[in-house]
């Protein structure tokens, strides 16, 4: 009897997991199915993110920080003039009178050489970047051993505020990283900047602070309450949210675990990162635990880790998935062809990197448009 009672036990159990992942699997497939999602794809449709139709957006990441001093205005137009980049992706911090500037880094160490925070000074304080002889881009994405310098010589640069940007590049695609967490004043200046110059249509807010989105998904959230559902102008009013680093995990387990169907997602853009250098310094940390022999933790350093990583966010099926129910998916910072060949097999809506130069052969080469 007992037994019979253990076999009928796991049996059940073997079903019900069973029964589980098939209706997971199915609607992974067809999400549409789903009346909710239905009302989400409904909704991204109207708006239009970022454009409409298919296609890969060339993004260059702080305007190609390989090729120009990032985050400048030589920067943005050069990605933009020289090399048709379809949206520029960039970064904004406040100053100490709450003015937004176009800045990466809250330090001002390794863009301008000044011992100095950015929430420490006014505008009219900030410094020059460093010249093309003394700046070096961010070590993030870039094998420092095989850095040759910039292209072109230039001299110092002047930080930009996110008015002046709008104001110089009024009709690009752009997606603005805000920096400051946890802070209500800069995604209200940020918001209030994007509504003031209409750019609602064309800038993706992004936050690696899971606080400042859910800020940005509460302004969203009160357009819904105000208008009805069936007023295009609401849907168009909205803002354009990317995905906090917290929602990517939060996504990615969802979809192993496959509750990925079943989940509402408030954000529009996905974006992920598929750069080996960047995850190489994931394998780096392991490594420093690991006891191992120096071929063993150079493995794991180098190829183990970074594979892992490569393997867990090129999930296809995840990425169609995203991509049925609206949601455009990203791929940062691919700087090799190998990196940039691996997104197109995915079939992104757009690819970053600090390469504009060779994003764009590589689109040319291989006849790959971006969505209008």
């Amino acid at each position: 009897m007992f037994l019979y009672d253990y076999f009928s036990y796991y049996s059940l159990l073997w079903t019900i997991i069973t029964i589980y992942y098939v209706t997971s699997s199915f609607f992974l497939r067809y999400p549409t199915l789903l009346p909710f999602i239905k009302f989400e794809l409904r909704r991204r449709e109207k708006s239009g993110i970022l454009g409409k139709g298919n296609g890969c957006l060339h993004i260059s990441h702080r305007g190609g920080s390989e090729e120009r001093p990032e985050n400048t205005q030589m920067a943005f137009e050069h990605a933009i003039l020289d090399c048709c980049t379809d949206m520029i992706e960039t970064d904004v911090w406040l100053t100490k009178e709450n003015e937004l500037i176009v800045l990466h880094d809250n330090h001002l160490g390794n863009i301008c050489g000044v011992d100095k925070y950015v929430g420490d000074l006014l505008y009219n304080e900030l410094p020059l970047t460093l010249d093309s002889d003394t700046l070096c881009p961010s070590s993030e994405y870039l094998d420092i051993s095989k850095w040759c310098g910039f292209p072109i010589k230039f001299q110092g640069q002047r930080i930009l505020t996110l008015e002046t940007l709008f104001q110089i590049f009024p009709n690009i695609r752009m997606s603005i990283d805000i920096k400051n967490p946890n802070s209500l004043v800069a995604v209200e200046r940020t918001v209030e900047i994007i509504r003031k110059y209409k750019r609602e249509d064309l800038t993706v807010i992004a936050s690696f602070s899971h606080s400042n989105i859910k800020y940005l998904r509460k302004i969203n959230d009160s357009l819904v309450r105000i208008h009805s559902e069936d007023n295009e102008e609401n849907f168009r009013s909205r803002l354009i949210l990317g995905a906090s680093q917290t929602t990517v995990i939060y996504l990615l387990l969802a979809y192993f675990i496959g509750l990925l169907p079943f989940i509402s997602i408030n954000e529009d853009i996905y974006s992920f990162p598929l750069s080996y250098i960047f995850f190489c310094k994931y394998g780096y940390t392991v490594s420093r635990l690991s006891f191992l022999g120096s071929n063993i933790t150079n493995y794991i350093k180098l190829h183990l880790i970074p594979n892992i990583l490569m393997w867990i966010f090129s999930r296809r099926l995840m990425i169609r998935h995203l991509q049925k129910r609206g949601i455009r998916c990203f791929a940062w910072v691919c700087n090799t062809e190998e990196e940039i060949e691996r997104c197109c097999k995915l079939g992104l809506d757009g690819i970053m990197t600090d390469k504009p130069t060779l994003l764009r052969d590589y689109y040319n080469r291989n006849n790959i448009q971006a969505f209008m």
